[in-house]
């Protein structure tokens, strides 16, 4: 595989559905299938999720054929339980029109108005935000 003139070594790529649900193509209506891609060295990993993220930050679509291409760490379950802590901050951050990038292990940044910080629990979010007069939505007066 090359990317961006760069040699990039895969280790093993293996489909992540079980053997008696796989299907040559999915169907029309289905979600794609996620792909567990192993890479031979840690820098050609990185340098996929790098290439990726600048791809999509320059308002792009990393696409195969006529398909849009996802690109994910591969996290533990423990990891991931950590994340969707924050998921309804992330709620009313996209409803205010704020941006956020999940950090590793579990840290949510968030930037507001040119001023970037990056919290351990959801309710530091709501407590910075509510400081920048931006509540969460549970919170608003009506």
């Amino acid at each position: 595989m090359r990317l961006a003139e760069a040699e990039v070594r895969v280790l093993a790529a293996e489909d992540a559905v079980a053997p008696a649900q796989k299907r040559l193509k999915p169907l029309e209506k289905q979600r794609p299938r996620p792909v567990l891609v192993r890479f031979h060295d840690y820098p050609d990993k990185q340098h996929v999720m790098d290439a990726a993220r600048k791809i999509g930050s320059s308002g792009h679509m990393l696409m195969y054929g006529n398909s849009r291409v996802f690109v994910f760490h591969n996290s533990s379950a423990a990891t991931l339980r950590k994340h969707k802590r924050f998921d309804e901050v992330k709620k009313w951050l996209r409803a205010v029109s704020t941006t956020y990038t999940h950090l590793y292990p579990a840290s949510l940044k968030v930037v507001h108005n040119a001023l970037s910080k990056v919290f351990d629990y959801p309710a530091e979010v709501e407590k910075c935000m509510a400081s920048l007069n931006q509540l969460p939505m549970s919170q608003q007066v009506e």
